[in-house]
C-alpha cells in the first residue's frame, strides 16, 4: 500500500536545492498559484527520496516537467524517477489498496494474437520497403519497436486503456526522436488490435466477422472454397507436402480473378499458405510478392499461423516467440521505480528546448527508452531532424560538384604533364643527335 499525500513541487523535492536565477526575462514578481500534486509514496526509503507515483492531468504534466527541467536540472528528466501518470491510468494500478491485485489469468489466445501482430508488422514493413526479409535481420530488437508490441504490454497491465490512446502516444514518441513516419503497417495494427478487442463494432465482411469471434475457422475456410471454387485445393494442400508450392499458386491465380473484397482476399491467400506448414511461419517469403497489391496479407498469415494448434510461442522462430512473450507477461509492481530514460508526456516538453544526452542521460548512445505508461517502455533511436538531413543532402551534392572540379583539374594537370615528359624527351634527342654529328 502506498501513502498518499496532496504536495507542490517544492514539497516533493525538499531535499533538493532550488536554483533560481533572478533577473532573466521569465521572471515574475508576481504571486502565482502553486499547483498540487497527487503524490503516492513508499512507506519503505529507497534512497532516491522521490515519490514513486505522481497523478497529474495533462495541464498540471506541462506544469510539473517544466518547473522541473528549469529549476531542479539535476533531477530532469522526472520521469526516469517517478512515474507520473493521469488519474485515468493510476485507477487501474489500485496505488492506494492495502491488497496487491491479484494478476489477471493468461489469455491465450489474446497473447498469441499479440505475438501475431508484433510479426506481421516487422515482416510488413520490410516487404513495403522492398527489403530483402534475411538481409533485413528481422529480429527480437526490431519486433519490440513496433507499435504492436507496445499495444500488447499496455493492454496487458491496463485492460480498460484505449488502442487508440497508445497508437497516439506511440507515433508521438517516434515524431519526437525524429523517426521516420508512421508506415502502412502500423495502420493494420490498429485495425487488428481494435477488432480483437471488440472496441471497433463495424463488421463489414467475413473475416472482420471472424476477428470478433463471431465465425469459425472451419466456417472462415468452407467460404474461402465456395467463393473463389477452392474445393480440388482445399483436399491437395492437405496431401503430399512436395506438391503444396504448387496448390498454394494456383489459389493465388483464382484468387486475383475474383471480384471479393480485399481484406478476403488476402485474408484467403494467408490461409492457404499457413497450411502448407501450419504453425511455422516457414513460408512468408512467398508473400512478399502480394504485399504490395494487399498490405495486410503477412498480418492474416501470422494470425492464421499463431492461432493454429501446431503454433507454441515457447520454441518458434528461434525463440523471439517466447522472448516477446515475457515483455508482454513480465510483472509489474507499483513500488518499483521506473526503468526509462523519459516519459513521452516530459519529452515533449524538454525537446522544445534541445534533446541533449546531458539532459537526458540515455542508457545507450543515441538511443533513449521512452515510457508511453508505467511499465510500457519503448527503445528508440534518437534520428536525425529533418533540417540537418535537408543540410547535410545539399552538402553531399556540393561536395558531389566539388569532386567533379577536382577531379577535371587532375586530369588537365596529367595531361599537361605528360604534354611536357613528351616534349622533353623529344628535345632532348633531337639535341643529341645534333651533337653527335659535330
Amino acid at each position: 500500500m502506498l501513502i498518499r499525500k496532496s504536495q507542490t513541487l517544492d514539497e516533493i523535492l525538499s531535499s533538493g536545492k532550488k536554483n533560481i536565477s533572478s533577473g532573466d526575462l521569465f521572471s515574475s514578481t508576481v504571486n502565482r498559484q502553486v499547483a498540487l500534486y497527487q503524490c503516492f509514496w513508499t512507506k519503505r526509503d529507497d534512497g532516491i527520496r522521490l515519490p514513486l507515483f505522481v497523478v497529474a492531468d495533462s495541464i498540471e504534466f506541462e506544469t510539473l516537467f517544466a518547473d522541473v527541467s528549469t529549476f531542479y536540472q539535476n533531477i530532469s528528466p522526472l520521469s526516469a524517477y517517478v512515474n507520473v501518470c493521469s488519474e485515468e491510468v493510476a485507477s487501474q494500478l489500485f496505488l492506494e489498496s492495502k491488497k496487491n491485485p491479484t494478476p489477471a489469468k493468461l489469455d491465450d489466445k489474446k497473447l498469441r494474437l499479440d505475438i501475431a501482430l508484433i510479426l506481421g508488422e516487422a515482416v510488413t514493413d520490410t516487404f513495403l520497403l522492398q527489403k530483402n526479409i534475411v538481409a533485413a535481420n528481422i529480429g527480437y530488437a526490431v519486433c519490440t519497436q513496433t507499435l504492436a508490441a507496445s499495444i500488447a504490454r499496455a493492454t496487458t497491465l491496463y485492460p480498460k486503456v484505449k488502442r487508440s490512446d497508445i497508437s497516439e502516444r506511440w507515433a508521438l514518441a517516434r515524431r519526437l526522436t525524429n523517426q521516420e513516419e508512421v508506415g502502412e503497417a502500423a495502420k493494420f495494427v490498429a485495425y487488428f488490435s481494435e477488432n480483437f478487442s471488440g472496441e471497433n463494432s463495424y463488421r463489414s465482411s467475413i473475416t472482420s466477422r471472424f476477428l470478433h469471434d463471431e465465425v469459425s475457422e472451419s466456417e472462415l475456410s468452407e467460404y474461402f472454397v465456395n467463393a473463389f471454387d477452392l474445393r480440388v485445393e482445399a483436399t491437395k494442400i492437405k496431401e503430399v507436402y512436395n506438391a503444396r508450392m504448387s496448390v498454394f499458386n494456383s489459389v493465388v491465380e483464382k484468387v486475383y480473378q475474383s471480384n471479393e473484397l480485399s481484406e478476403v482476399k488476402s485474408a484467403c491467400i494467408a490461409y492457404f499458405c499457413n497450411k502448407i506448414l501450419p504453425g511455422t511461419m516457414n513460408h512468408v517469403t512467398s508473400l512478399k510478392a502480394h504485399a504490395e497489391k494487399y498490405p495486410d496479407v503477412v498480418f492474416w498469415y501470422m494470425v492464421f499461423g499463431c492461432l493454429s494448434s501446431e503454433f507454441d510461442y515457447r520454441s518458434s522462430m528461434s525463440g523471439i516467440c517466447l522472448k516477446l512473450a515475457r515483455d508482454i507477461l513480465k510483472p509489474f509492481s507499483i513500488e518499483e521505480r521506473p526503468t526509462c530514460d523519459v516519459s513521452v508526456d516530459e519529452l515533449s516538453i524538454i525537446s522544445r528546448v534541445a534533446m541533449k544526452a546531458s539532459v537526458l542521460k540515455p542508457k545507450a548512445h543515441r538511443t533513449v527508452v521512452v515510457s508511453l505508461l508505467p511499465g510500457v517502455d519503448v527503445e528508440l533511436s534518437i534520428g536525425i531532424p529533418e533540417a540537418v538531413k535537408k543540410t547535410n543532402s545539399d552538402m553531399v551534392e556540393v561536395d558531389s560538384i566539388d569532386s567533379q572540379k577536382i577531379k577535371s583539374l587532375l586530369f588537365d594537370a596529367l595531361d599537361l604533364l605528360s604534354k611536357n615528359k613528351y616534349s622533353k624527351g623529344k628535345s632532348s634527342k633531337y639535341t643529341n643527335k645534333n651533337d653527335g654529328g659535330n
